[in-house]
C-alpha cells in the first residue's frame, strides 16, 4: 500500500546519489543546514545545493515538489505575517505591508524551502533506517561523556519508519469515519480510539536492530562520499566570498 505522506519516503532508484555512503550524505546535508543558519543572504546557496542533489538523485519534479507544498503554504503565510507585522516603509497606501517586512519574510522562506528541499533529497536517497544510524555514526563521540546517542537514534529509526503507517492507517479511517451530525464529536473520539489500539498493536510488532550493530553496518568511504562532503563547503565558502565582492 502507498502511504500519501510523502515527506520522508525512500525512493528506489539507481542514481549517483543513491550509490553514495549514508554517512557522507547525512553528513552533507548537516554541513548545508548549518550553513543555512549563518546568514541572511545564504538561501540560494541552500538552493543550488538543493538543486543539484535533485538533479543526481533521479526524482520526477512532481514527486520532489509533492513533498514540499506543505512547506511552500508555510512560507508564504511567514511572508505575509512578516509584511503584515514588522515596521517599515509601506509597498503602497492602501496596502498594509511594509517593504522590510516583505523582505525579511523571503529570506526567511528562502532558507526554511531550501532546508526542506535539502531534506527531501536526502530522504528520498536514502532509507529511513541508515539516515537514523548515519546521524548515530556522526554523533558517536557524544557517548564518551555519557549520552545515550545510540538508543536515541535507534528511537527515531522506528519512529520514521513508524509514523508513515500510522498516517496510512489514519487516512484509512478517515475516510469510512463521517464526522457531519450530531454525534461528530464521538465519532472523533472513536476515530482517536481505534487509531490508538491500531498504533499500539503495530508497536508491540515492531522489531529494533541490537545494540551495536550499526558499528559494522557501513563500509569505508570513497572518493565520491568525501567530495560530497566538501562540496557543501566549497559552494557555502564561494557564496560568502562573492556575498562580500
Amino acid at each position: 500500500m502507498a502511504y500519501r505522506l510523502t515527506a520522508g519516503n525512500f525512493l528506489e532508484k539507481d542514481s549517483v546519489l543513491h550509490r553514495l555512503d549514508p554517512r557522507a550524505k547525512t553528513a552533507a546535508c548537516l554541513v548545508s543546514l548549518v550553513g543555512l543558519s549563518l546568514g541572511d543572504r545564504w538561501g540560494g546557496c541552500g538552493w543550488s545545493l538543493a538543486i543539484f542533489g535533485f538533479l543526481a538523485s533521479g526524482m520526477s519534479a512532481g514527486y520532489f515538489l509533492k513533498g514540499l507544498r506543505a512547506v511552500f503554504m508555510l512560507a508564504a503565510v511567514g511572508v505575509l505575517i512578516n509584511g503584515l507585522f514588522l515596521p517599515g516603509e509601506r509597498v503602497a497606501e492602501y496596502l498594509p505591508l511594509t517593504r522590510e517586512g516583505l523582505v525579511h519574510g523571503m529570506s526567511v522562506a528562502s532558507k526554511l524551502g531550501a532546508a526542506a528541499a535539502l531534506a527531501r533529497v536526502l530522504a528520498a536517497t536514502t532509507p529511513n533506517g541508515s539516515i537514523a544510524l548515519s546521524l548515530g555514526w556522526i554523533f558517536s563521540p557524544l557517548e564518551r561523556v555519557g549520552l545515550p546517542v545510540e538508543e536515541f537514534f535507534l528511537a527515531v529509526m522506528a519512529a520514521m519508519d513508524f509514523l508513515p503507517y500510522l498516517y496510512d492507517e489514519y487516512s484509512l479511517l478517515r475516510r469510512k469515519t463521517q464526522f457531519s451530525g450530531r454525534f461528530a464529536f464521538k465519532r472523533v473520539i472513536s476515530l482517536a480510539g481505534e487509531l490508538a489500539g491500531k498504533a499500539l498493536r503495530a508497536a508491540d510488532s515492531m522489531e529494533l536492530p541490537g545494540r551495536g550493530e550499526h558499528r559494522t553496518s557501513f563500509g569505508p568511504f570513497g572518493a565520491p562520499d568525501y567530495a560530497l562532503i566538501v562540496l557543501p563547503l566549497l559552494v557555502l565558502g564561494l557564496w560568502q566570498i562573492l556575498g562580500r565582492a
